[in-house]
């Protein structure tokens, strides 16, 4: 296996190269280019920033363009001086269905550590108790799929596999 660092939205590589493409930044403005390195009944999975969350954050900032983004179809956040597009679960659906992709699942993904309060101690330990980890894995699986849980969540996660 290798993994490589490259510009997502000019992949160079032929069509259909990969088996099974995972993208965790910057998915939406290169979905039709991930798609297109995708073998036929290879699956896919991208990481989107979620429309709602983003909205979320910035209310406090300013309201008026927080109910901005929730409305815009066509939307944008800066987070660190990088600039991603906002999706909500069925415009991320829909963008993936238009490419090909039969989408599978749609998975919430949140700053866990900040939701679950698991205490500080416990955070920052280097060896975990692993009847712990798998209570607090098996918590956090259950919930990315929750429809509350993926409106709260920062990112999404669409899993599918080409057609």
């Amino acid at each position: 296996m290798r993994i490589l660092e490259c510009d997502i939205c000019n992949l160079d590589f032929d069509d259909e190269s990969f088996d099974f493409v995972l993208c965790w930044n910057g998915a939406a403005e290169a979905a039709k280019e991930l798609v297109r390195v995708t073998k036929k009944g290879g699956k896919i999975s991208l990481y989107l920033v979620n429309r709602c969350r983003g909205a979320i954050d910035l209310f406090i900032e300013d309201s008026a363009l927080a109910l901005e983004l929730i409305k815009s179809r066509s939307s944008y956040v800066k987070n660190h001086e990088e600039v991603y597009k906002v999706v909500s679960e069925p415009e991320g659906r829909k963008l993936l269905e238009a490419e090909g992709i039969k989408v599978l699942g749609t998975y919430a993904v949140c700053g866990w550590m900040d939701v679950l309060h698991i205490q500080e101690k416990v955070q920052n330990s280097h060896d975990w108790d692993e009847q712990f980890f798998m209570q607090t894995a098996e918590m956090v699986l259950r919930l990315s799929g929750e429809p509350s849980v993926k409106g709260m969540s920062r990112h999404l996660v669409l899993y599918g596999e080409k057609m």
